[in-house]
C-alpha cells in the first residue's frame, strides 16, 4: 500500500499495524501477515472482515484474508 485512505490509515493505527519499518524500509510479507494475524488473533470473524475490508477495501480484502489464513 503506498498511499492508504485516510480510513485505512486510521485502522492501520487502531490495529497498531504498519507496512514499514521506523526507518521507512517495506518489512516484507512475511512479518505483515504475522502481525496482521497477532492483531487480529481475538477479533471475530465479522470483525476480521470488516477491518480488512476497511484497509484494503472488498476485493483485495479477500486475497488478503486468504493470505492471512495461510500465513
Amino acid at each position: 500500500m503506498s498511499k492508504p485512505t485516510e480510513a485505512a490509515s486510521k485502522e492501520l493505527d487502531r490495529l497498531g499495524l504498519s507496512f514499514t519499518t521506523a526507518e521507512g524500509a517495506f518489512k516484507g510479507l512475511p512479518q505483515i501477515l504475522d502481525e496482521f494475524n497477532l492483531a487480529l488473533t481475538d477479533a471475530t470473524a465479522e470483525d476480521k472482515a470488516k477491518a480488512l475490508n476497511t484497509i484494503f477495501e472488498m476485493r483485495s480484502a479477500r486475497g488478503f484474508s486468504q493470505l492471512l489464513k495461510q500465513g
